[in-house]
């Protein structure tokens, strides 16, 4: 990628439905469940509601605070001091608190959040409490946290996933996350090994040294007794003795040692072969050499944490992505092939993992207030208040637009901003499209040029930069027998810079069969990237785009030959999304050429009589079909050759925004995501298809068309 904004593709929109403005808890709400990556999470029993963590407290002060109430009690655990040990003689209360966070430790708990209910599993209070960051503080609470160690809770609770990868930005402290998650399960069950591999063995040892420090900082009373004197070099051993207070007991006990180790290994194809692991960390899985690639070592790390068919370990795969020839390629396999949502995954993924991309902009550093909710978008009078209270470099701005004028300083560096896109990412696609640094565009600094005009109107406009587009916003509807405009400026799907003067609009005739055609194809021609359903935009699909452009003309050359009205997105029922198609192509009298793939748009045209408003295009056998089949080659060619043809002539007439940045992104490898490029080309291919307009007969005009060859 090379502009400093990002592509707003699908599977960017379904990550913005994990924001919720009024909430800590990221998700998607369906039905009363919430959905972390497409898969439900379970809340358990809610308790009274004077147990909940900040009960009594007022709103304003209801947010996360490190408890630091045994603080006050004598934790005695030295009986050669001649003082009675603290669980035989605890004072008022210092049991029932004991025995509480043992609870705790198991079952998480429940906090009031500025009003709101809020469940924190067992891995987001034992981090948020107990576990010591590199700098010797202890975490802030950020919803991207809950968001994490929710999916890590579903990951655990799933017999047919043996782990995940989270696809990251940098600084987001997950790899802490994972240590605190191993070192809770070191010291709460018994029999097990857990381990730690990285990309170098020596980040697996800094690692495995970070967890140490952070389970000697554990108060004595709550953790078990480690195996020797000094820390250990390459194992953190719980298997001496440990006294330990359960719920069953009145007074602690000795029990048997717990008999669990933590350790790390090189990184190396037979690291931790044939050894059992109850949990792994394998961490910065994009990074691992080229010896070691790591598509291939999963199955080696796969087999520690199965027992014949059954899974009883879990991989725990956090990882910012390097550039392909450094391990990026190998790990897309693995990215790939974690798609629980993908059709099949109910028995497993191909790759055995679920996988979570949380976006940069969600827990990023200075914009996350007291109250751990993330600051995306435009905050508000209130949410910048709260911003200056956390030190936030730009509290009038999201953390979104932050990353973006970050990103903007190196859009002349395109080793600069790959870096940055991969390093603090929006969505997996920009990622991977990261490394893809040719811009198929010569006039690439006329489109960087052209964006920052467009954004510049927009701003002055009071409107955003990365959602909204110039012009007007509505719909084409039917209004007493002709197609007329509506607005809507908040639900609009259509972008329109151009509308035909009364006397030019809503031109078509009939053919013999009593089907309409259009009137006005010497003014121009229609381009659409199609979508297989018009369900609800969470399924990651792409866009529904189309783009109406004009045709040049050298009597008025600043006002012809550029995009006038655009379609994006979905709609939930698909018959009404074509319903705005053909309408628009009846307003401006039109033909379109499309993707034969899907062919819904065919045959709404053929059940409502609108055949005459597609291109045909013949194929290499002769046969005449509607829409283009565009996987061949020459195809994909003649495609982009007419998308640089119309950038060099109409850059600085483009009035939509999204438009420029996917040319600048554009990807002729993987054109999934570049739905207004791809309906555009299409409309340029159009313009080709040549036609010719007979003499008027019996005082009508009649046009008769000849089909197009696109080869």
């Amino acid at each position: 990628m090379s502009n400093k904004d990002y592509v707003i593709s699908k599977e960017q929109q379904k990550l913005d439905r994990i924001i919720n403005k009024n909430s800590v808890q990221l998700g998607i709400w369906d039905k009363g469940n919430l959905l972390i990556e497409g898969l439900k999470y379970e809340f358990p029993k809610k308790p009274n509601k004077k147990d909940f963590i900040n009960y009594g407290k007022p709103k304003s002060e209801q947010y996360w605070q490190r408890s630091t109430e045994y603080e006050k009690w004598d934790w005695n655990l030295d009986d050669s001091k001649g003082q009675p040990l603290w669980y035989d003689a605890p004072a008022e209360g210092q049991l029932e608190w004991y025995l509480e966070e043992i609870d705790r430790f198991v079952n998480g708990v429940w906090i009031l959040i500025d009003g709101e209910e809020v469940y924190f599993n067992k891995y987001t209070y034992f981090f948020l409490q107990w576990f010591l960051l590199e700098d010797g503080t202890y975490p802030n609470f950020r919803d991207s946290i809950l968001y994490y160690y929710r999916f890590i809770e579903i990951c655990e609770r799933s017999p047919v996933c043996i782990g995940h990868t989270l696809l990251k930005s940098r600084r987001m402290g997950a790899t802490s996350m994972c240590l605190s998650a191993l070192l809770l399960l070191a010291i709460t069950t018994d029999n097990s090994n857990y381990g730690i591999l990285s990309n170098k063995g020596d980040n697996a040892k800094k690692a495995c040294q970070r967890a140490v420090k952070a389970f000697g900082r554990i108060p004595p009373f709550l953790r078990p007794v480690q195996e020797g004197t000094t820390a250990p070099k390459k194992i953190l051993s719980l298997r001496e003795q440990a006294k330990r207070i359960t719920k069953s007991t009145s007074r602690g006990e000795a029990q048997e040692g717990l008999n669990n180790e933590l350790s790390w290994e090189n990184t190396d194809l037979n690291s931790y072969d044939s050894y059992a692991l109850a949990a792994v960390l394998a961490d910065e899985l994009s990074k691992y050499p080229r010896e070691v690639p790591v598509n291939e070592y999963l199955d080696v790390l796969k087999e520690c944490c199965k027992k014949g068919t059954r899974i009883v370990g879990k991989i725990l795969g956090p990882t910012t992505v390097n550039p392909p020839d450094k391990g990026g390629s190998n790990y897309k396999i693995v990215w790939d092939g974690s798609d629980q949502t993908s059709k099949g995954s109910e028995t497993g993924t191909q790759s055995g993992l679920f996988r979570i991309m949380i976006p940069s902009y969600i827990g990023l550093e200075g914009y996350v207030t007291k109250y751990g909710q993330s600051i995306v978008d435009k905050p508000t009078k209130k949410q910048t208040e709260l911003l200056k209270e956390v030190g936030c470099p730009n509290p009038n701005i999201g953390a979104r637009q932050f990353l973006l004028d970050d990103r903007a300083k190196s859009e002349n560096n395109t080793d600069s901003l790959q870096a940055k896109i991969r390093q603090y990412p929006f969505n997996a696609q920009e990622v991977f499209d990261a490394s893809n640094s040719g811009c198929i565009f010569p006039n690439r600094e006329q489109l960087i040029e052209r964006r920052k005009v467009l954004e510049d109107k927009l701003a002055e406009l009071g409107l955003t930069s990365d959602k909204d587009e110039l012009g007007r916003r509505g719909w084409f509807h039917r209004v007493n027998g002709v197609i007329q405009f509506i607005d809507d400026s908040k639900n609009g799907l259509w972008y329109v810079d151009k509308l035909l003067p009364d006397n030019q609009a809503n031109k078509y005739s009939y053919d013999r069969s009593n089907r309409k055609k259009p009137e006005n194809e010497e003014w121009g021609a229609g381009g659409a990237d199609p979508i297989a359903s018009g369900d609800a935009p969470l399924d990651g699909g792409s866009d529904a785009c189309l783009i109406i452009r004009s045709r040049f003309s050298s009597l008025d050359p600043d006002n012809t030959g550029y995009p006038v009205a655009m379609f994006l997105g979905r709609m939930d029922n698909p018959n009404k999304m074509h319903e705005q198609w053909y309408n628009a192509l009846e307003y401006y009298g039109v033909r379109m050429l499309a993707e034969r793939a899907p062919q819904n748009w065919i045959d709404y045209a053929e059940a409502h009589k609108l055949q005459n408003y597609l291109y045909g295009t013949v194929r290499s056998d002769g046969k005449v079909i509607k829409g283009v089949n565009s996987q061949g080659e020459a195809i994909k060619q003649e495609h982009a050759e007419t998308q640089v043809l119309q950038a060099l002539s109409d850059v600085d007439k483009v009035p939509f925004v999204t438009l420029i940045r996917q040319r600048l992104a554009f990807n002729v490898r993987n054109r999934t995501d570049y739905d207004t490029c791809m309906a555009d080309g299409y409309a340029g291919m159009a313009l080709k298809i040549p036609f010719k307009t007979s003499k008027k007969k019996e005082g009508k005009k009649v046009k008769f068309f000849r089909r197009g060859r696109i080869l």
